[in-house]
């Protein structure tokens, strides 16, 4: 009777602290999820579409309502910027050097054709602070090919939303 009543304590003890670490584990991790979701320019400027996760951080990612134009030499096809702020910072090795940088945001030149629901990346930038501020750490160019989405897929309901903004002439 008392091997049981030991092992019952034990085993409270044991839930105590798991719930209580997992809730301080979670509580951390919301207040570091929802920092950039807290600026002001949120909602009237950046309109988030994604949610992330990627090497242990947490990525929120938004469309720059204002960078949404349409092409200089192709009217069928819309160009914007994706910035998507990471949380905490990630890192990564720079070509042609010994030493890495880290970076709080990307921004990320984007193309859409609306009539056939493709995309294309164009220019991407790696930024110390969140939506694209700060020093530009590194910069690198995609190749410009059209990708077509698949109904149903995020992608294809991103540029969904993507293609009903208004342009900003």
């Amino acid at each position: 009777m008392k091997k049981s009543s030991y092992l019952l304590q034990i085993v409270m003890i044991f839930s105590i602290i798991g719930t209580s670490h997992f809730t301080f584990a979670n509580n951390t991790d919301q207040i570091e999820q929802n920092s950039s979701l807290k600026d002001p320019r949120v909602p009237t400027r950046y309109l988030p579409i994604e949610k992330l996760y990627q090497s242990g951080s947490v990525g929120f990612s938004f469309v720059d309502r204002k960078s949404v134009k349409l092409h200089p030499y192709n009217p069928l096809i819309r160009t914007y910027s994706r910035i998507t702020n990471y949380s905490p910072a990630l890192s990564q090795d720079k070509e042609g050097s010994e030493e890495g940088f880290s970076y709080h945001s990307i921004v990320v030149q984007e193309y859409v054709n609306c009539h056939n629901f493709e995309y294309a990346k164009g220019i991407t930038q790696f930024y110390e602070n969140n939506f694209g501020e700060g020093q530009l750490e590194n910069s690198t160019h995609e190749i410009n090919r059209l990708i077509s989405t698949e109904s149903g897929t995020k992608e294809r309901r991103n540029l969904q939303v993507i293609c009903a903004l208004p342009l900003n002439d």
